[in-house]
């Protein structure tokens, strides 16, 4: 898997977020580990969803994470906190707001 695959189709399972009751910025940067390894963002600004292929060095929080456990958290599989809690998933910055937004596609 290419870089551009896993970003596509990460964006694509971030597409329905339903973000509209979010008010303010913020800018989640996600780090992606092993297959399509990569950096991209998912910025929030007053309700409107921006997902882009760059890195955001003015983040709220930095998620590292491999592609698997992106993948299964865009599946509801698992949640961020318990990613966290087995070592699949490392959150720098604010975990709180990074769960609730990187949630709110469910």
């Amino acid at each position: 898997m290419t870089f551009f695959e896993m970003f596509d189709a990460a964006k694509a399972g971030l597409a329905n977020a339903n973000v509209s009751g979010l008010n303010g910025h913020v800018a989640i940067q996600i780090e992606v580990t092993e297959d399509g390894c990569g950096i991209f963002y998912a910025e929030i600004t007053d309700g409107v969803l921006n997902v882009q292929p760059y890195d955001y060095r003015d983040n709220t929080a930095a998620v590292t994470l491999p592609h698997s456990t992106l993948f299964a958290l865009l599946r509801r599989e698992t949640t961020l906190p318990e990613a966290v809690a087995q070592e699949k998933a490392f959150v720098q910055g604010c975990m709180a707001v990074s769960y609730t937004h990187l949630r709110a596609h469910e």
